[in-house]
């Protein structure tokens, strides 16, 4: 029986899987895709989030593309800046560096194995009936199977299309304009080294390509690589019960405000982590135990991931389209 079994090896995944084999673990990782850095992701992080650095995250400074000093919201034609320090990531070479991190020091990572059947057996948990854990940790996004094998129910949700492409921008730019851009969400292009992370997102239910096709033809953007994925855009819900726990957005813990979610995925990570070791050592895995882990990051990001919650409902909901109302709370957003 292994001790620790990480499903998922994103960003939250591989935060645990790390911390875990540092901390003298070795966990096993179970990612469906065959390379890291899959996931659809802006990679634009404010640099320091939670009493924290992203700097205290990366073992490679070649996962950090470029750094800004400002992000300009261009809201209906006229143009907000926002003066903080902002961190452009390459997702895959960050994923590939935690990793490489995790298995130097004991983790295996087991890619292209993509977990269907997730059983209960007494006091452990049975992967894909063949694998059997005394903790699981839930890193396996939107979709969780973990999470629907705890009986949680399916939340509210965003959607965003992302891609590649050349552009002359200098610095990270956001477009927000329900009737020129895409109503109740936003567009986005970011520089990297070479080239753009460029985007569209939308808050409702509705299929954001035609918003895309319009965005990129005015903007003059030939996109490479287009990718989609759902982003949780709920309160976070409850993420710890008997032999598992929920990180990422996998625990619907994304900024519902921005749809963005590398800080909390990092934070939870390394939190489920600390309380997994806390759990073996103590030889306790059941729920009673694991309810540290959601107080500890319910200290640290609950009251922000909930004034995200609200300004969403007060600015995608009801004054995206009152130019007036909607520039008093967007400096509050991001």
């Amino acid at each position: 029986m292994e001790n620790v079994v990480v499903i998922g090896g994103g960003i939250a995944g591989l935060t645990a899987a790390k911390t875990l084999a540092e901390s003298g673990l070795s966990p096993i990782v179970l990612e469906k895709s065959k390379e890291f850095g899959q996931k659809p992701c802006g990679e634009l992080i404010v640099e320091k989030f939670y009493g924290f650095s992203i700097h205290d995250f990366i073992d490679d400074d070649s996962s950090i593309e470029r750094r800004f000093d400002h992000l300009t919201v261009n809201y209906c034609g006229k143009d907000y800046v926002f003066n903080k320090s902002y961190i452009m990531l390459d997702r895959k070479q960050f994923e590939e560096s935690t990793a490489r991190s995790a298995m130097n020091a004991g983790a295996e990572i087991r890619m292209g194995t993509e977990v269907h059947d997730i059983k209960r057996c007494n006091s452990s948990i049975l992967i894909n009936n063949e694998l059997e854990a005394k903790l699981v940790i839930g890193a396996d996004g939107f979709n969780s199977i973990v999470r629907k094998s705890a009986g949680m129910r399916d939340m509210a949700s965003a959607f965003a299309i992302t891609a590649e492409a050349k552009t002359d921008f200098s610095h990270p730019f956001l477009f927000i304009d329900p009737e020129a851009i895409i109503p109740c969400g936003y567009a986005w292009i970011f520089p990297k080294k070479e080239g753009s992370n460029v985007g569209i997102g939308c808050f409702r239910g509705i299929n954001v390509t035609p918003y895309w096709k319009r965005f990129s033809e005015r903007m003059g953007i030939e996109a490479l690589h287009l990718k989609g994925a759902p982003i949780p855009i709920s309160l976070p819900s409850r993420t710890y019960f008997d032999n598992i726990m929920l990180v990422g957005d996998a625990a619907r813990l994304a900024n519902s405000s921005t749809g963005g979610g590398i800080a909390s995925a990092l934070i939870s990570g390394l939190l489920s982590a600390k309380v997994a070791k806390d759990a073996l050592e103590n030889n306790r895995t059941d729920e009673n135990f694991l309810r540290k882990y959601e107080e500890e990051w319910k200290k640290l990001i609950y009251k922000y991931l909930f004034r995200c919650y609200l300004k969403k409902k007060l600015f995608w909901e009801f004054f995206v389209n009152h130019k007036l109302l909607g520039r008093k709370i967007l400096r509050s957003l991001f």
